[in-house]
């Protein structure tokens, strides 16, 4: 159970502005998907039939944010986010991730620790 909370907002509209967050508890909008330098894809059927691929220097993938895992900051997973998604059905998708969400504040589902986030976050 997620105890002495200070405050939950709830924003909606079109136009996010997180300027009443310290730095540290934004968003990165304009982080991006990268590989390490050694990175090799594991043998799989595409690779059987087309050698090994050399993912591009950026990867984008819409409204995903590279600092969260789950709705969690990574860098303070005391911090939560339910983010709209490119899902085809996003009113499904934002109840999920508010569910989720839920299930930290309420013990259901531990929160992570950083270590582990980032661990995961490297699959």
């Amino acid at each position: 159970l997620v105890q002495d909370i200070d405050l939950v907002i709830m924003c909606t509209g079109y136009k996010r502005d997180q300027n009443m967050l310290a730095k540290d508890l934004r968003l990165n909008e304009s982080a991006y998907f990268s590989v390490p330098e050694d990175w090799k894809m594991t043998e799989n059927a595409f690779t059987k039939e087309l050698g090994d691929i050399v993912p591009a220097k950026k990867l984008f993938y819409p409204v995903e944010y590279m600092d969260l895992y789950n709705g969690l900051l990574i860098n303070n997973p005391r911090m939560m986010f339910v983010t709209e998604s490119m899902s085809d059905i996003p009113i499904f998708d934002l109840e999920i991730k508010a569910w989720l969400v839920l299930s930290y504040l309420l013990g259901e589902n531990e929160l992570p620790s950083i270590k582990n986030i980032q661990e995961e976050k490297q699959k």
